[in-house]
Formats: structure tokens, sequence, C-alpha cells
């Protein structure tokens, strides 16, 4: 809120709602973005831990018993998909940033 585009648009009279959804939010979405889909990846952990502490059935409870069990073959499509969950919502993140930001598109998409 103390940058100078931010200050010039009080000065112009903008509405505070204006500027948070105008020139804000434009500016904190894309890392906010980036964040959630990052700390995805400690929920998809954390779920192991929940569903083991309250005994609740899911893909947490599965992949215990399978180390308990020695069931590789469980346990790698356990996690072939966990790992392919964390990619998508990875993916999906850039592909939102790339929305959200198109003054990272290249012109000739090329490396400079």
């Amino acid at each position: 809120m103390s940058e100078d585009y931010i200050r010039l648009a009080i000065t112009k009279g903008l509405s505070r709602r204006a500027i948070l959804g105008r020139h804000v939010l434009k500016s904190i979405l894309p890392p906010l973005v980036t964040n959630w889909a990052i700390s995805f990846g400690s929920l998809l952990g954390g779920s192991v831990i929940i569903e083991n502490i309250f005994n609740l059935p899911g893909l947490g409870q599965l992949a215990l018993q399978a180390i308990a069990e020695r069931d590789f073959a469980i346990l790698q499509a356990y996690l072939l998909f966990m790992g392919l969950v964390f990619f998508l919502a990875n993916f999906l993140a850039d592909l939102t940033n790339h929305w959200l930001m198109p003054q990272l598109k290249e012109d000739d998409h090329g490396l400079r």
C-alpha cells in the first residue's frame, strides 16, 4: 500500500475498493496462487497424519497399511498418484500466473 502507484491512485481520488481491486490485487495474486499450489503438497502429506490420528479411511490410511505390510505396488501407486496431483496443482498455478501476468509472455518464444 505504500508503493508510488498506490499513493498516486489515492491522490487521484479513487475509492479504497477500486484501489484494492484494480491495483493491489493484480500485484499480489500471482505470488499468492504460487504459494497456494506449493502449500498444497503440505496438505497432501498432512492428510496421512490426520487420517492416522483420527482413524479415517482414505488414501493416507492405505499408504500406511501398505508400508506396514510391505506392499510396494500399492505404495508406488500412491506415491505416483500424489506426485501427479501435486504436479497438476503446480501446473494449474503456472497457467493461472501466465494468464494473470501477460507481461511474462514472450514475443518470439525464445530464450534471451
